[in-house]
């Protein structure tokens, strides 16, 4: 128990360094980064911790947790910062290795239970929603933790109450920061792992009763006091319109029902190209087969739900990543034991050898070739001599001569260096491309805070969602304005200005009457202030007579 305790103890500040190193020295990324951080600005700007709002808007897309959760850092902290809104998913990345540790070293033992999560950290995709404002690091802690309590029920020692009360709560709170999604894959996950590993299913439902009653305490309260206030439309919106419609007839993010195949080598990478080699390994005990089988359906069957779904993004397939690293934690434990066969070793250095190879090939490339569109900020020959140092690590370690361990001991360093060095350099250059601070900055200078201010970013259930950006930066709430409103507004005679971008939202902007393109900032899509020009001045007697200034004069205009 000491030995474990030890293990969890540098385990979370390993995790701790590599999910908080300049947590917040990238700005906060267009389009969904800037709109979750201006929600959190308004809540505590108005004291409303009910209702989400954007630029003045029902902003009810997402549930309100993790608001909540930045809006507490940041007042800890003393003020909303791109640090304080990512502490809290930095966090539940942290807690997710961890439940990995304890997950893999119940099946596997302690060893196999250190590489795997060491191989789930540097996944790449676990890293990247560590360090993003995004919800869907919640849905990965919850699934983790709904998972490992119920197998545990079925596999080890727990009881029934113990059990449910740790599913409860974890499905609970994920439901209150994500939906039903956090509730739906470890259900998923739990019932494959039990048809196929035989495993008697209805052992769980003796508990249930508990799980669902500290389910309810902890997830349904903000969603009754939406009813009570009588907010139907918000939860239509999120429990309906966000899950249900999204998932049989999206309005984005439409994809073929192979996305998430195609992407599953590239999001969990480098670990994900290992995964194969699990399917032939043979176990040697029961709980190493139920821990196979159990890996297996962890990727399986959120693999199959979310490519049934008509809406698909990348970060969606996130709790399969528990399920990569039981595998691969399984396969490099029998390579360090020198377990495996010829060929299923030969597998293992394969893989290793190819990132090897790559890291090599693109810092020739950065070197020999720089690509002309990088940010300026960059440092090609920074990342170049990252990439060859990463290459070093792979391909020494595969020509160890007594240690069959050390090329993926080399690609996991590897890793871990990519990861500090896009921390600490590469993704804060990025902010030349992807952040709306330096356009806001310029607009707020050149507005006083009296202006009328808008955004237009054309029709779309989403598109106005884009304000958060230039809102955040601003300080300000930038009210989204569709073709008649702007037109009515634009009539007005107060003077009036608006953010779009282009191209521009709809073809009725250009016709408006002394329409002034005042500012136009960024790369590829670009960001526009355009104004109205102020009405030209009538002719007065007054100054008829007045001859004027001298050519010498020092009279400039401005």
């Amino acid at each position: 128990m000491k030995q474990q305790q030890r293990d969890l103890a540098l385990l979370a500040i390993a995790a701790a360094l590599l999910f908080f190193v300049t947590l917040g020295a990238r700005d906060l990324w267009a389009p969904n980064e800037p709109s979750y951080g201006q929600v959190v600005v308004e809540m505590l700007d108005s004291g409303d911790w009910l209702l989400p709002t954007l630029n003045g808007e029902v902003f009810a897309e997402k549930p309100v947790l993790s608001y909540w959760l930045g809006a507490l850092v940041s007042t800890l902290a003393g003020g909303v910062s791109e640090f304080t809104l990512r502490t809290p998913v930095a966090l539940a990345g942290v807690g997710s290795v961890l439940l990995v540790y304890l997950l893999i070293g119940f099946y596997a033992g302690r060893r196999a239970a250190l590489i795997g999560s060491a191989v789930f950290a540097t996944e790449y995709l676990v890293w990247w929603t560590a360090r993003t404002v995004q919800m869907d690091s919640f849905v990965l802690l919850s699934t983790l933790a709904t998972t490992f309590a119920l197998t545990r029920r079925l596999d080890g020692d727990w009881s029934a109450r113990k059990a449910w009360i740790v599913a409860g709560l974890s499905a609970g709170l994920g439901f209150a920061a994500k939906g039903p999604v956090t509730s739906v894959v470890p259900a998923a996950i739990l019932l494959a792992y039990c048809l196929v590993a035989r495993r008697p299913l209805f052992r769980l439902f003796k508990g249930l009763p508990w799980g669902l009653a500290v389910f309810a305490l902890s997830g349904l309260p903000w969603y009754a006091a939406l009813w009570a206030s009588g907010q139907t439309e918000a939860l239509h919106e999120l429990i309906l319109r966000q899950n249900f419609s999204r998932f049989v007839e999206a309005w984005d993010h439409r994809q073929p029902w192979y996305y998430f195949v195609k992407y599953f080598w590239v999001s969990y990478a480098p670990w994900s190209w290992l995964v194969p080699v699990a399917a032939f390994i043979r176990p040697l005990s029961e709980p190493i087969r139920r821990a196979k089988i159990l890996g297996w359906m962890w990727i399986l069957a959120p693999l199959l739900f979310f490519s049934l779904a008509d809406s698909k993004r990348e970060p969606y397939m996130l709790p399969v990543a528990p399920g990569i690293a039981l595998l691969v934690a399984l396969v490099l434990d029998r390579l360090a034991s020198g377990e495996l066969t010829r060929r299923q070793r030969a597998a293992c250095l394969v893989v290793c050898g190819l990132f090897g190879v790559l890291f090599l090939g693109l810092a020739a490339y950065l070197w020999l070739a720089p690509p002309a569109e990088a940010p300026p900020e960059l440092s090609l020959a920074l990342m170049g001599g990252s990439l060859l140092i990463c290459a070093a690590l792979v391909l020494g370690g595969l020509i160890a001569p007594t240690r069959q361990w050390s090329g993926p001991a080399g690609l996991c360093a590897s890793m871990v260096l990519l990861f500090v060095v896009a921390s600490v350099h590469v993704l804060p250059a990025g902010n030349s491309v992807k952040s709306h601070r330096a356009f806001a900055y310029e607009v707020r200078d050149l507005l006083a805070d009296g202006d009328r201010l808008y955004g237009f970013f054309g029709p779309g259930t989403r598109k106005w969602i884009r304000g958060g950006g230039y809102a955040f930066y601003m300080g300000r709430t930038i009210p989204h304005l569709e073709d008649e409103g702007l037109l009515t507004a634009w009539s007005e005679p107060e003077p009036i200005c608006f953010i779009s971008e282009v191209p521009l939202g709809r073809a009725k902007v250009p016709s408006l009457p002394r329409a002034h393109r005042v500012l136009t900032r960024g790369a590829g899509k670009k960001s526009v202030l355009i104004c109205r020009e102020p009405e030209p001045a009538p002719p007065s007697d007054m100054g008829a007579d007045l001859e004027p200034a001298p050519a010498d004069s020092g009279a400039t205009a401005q």
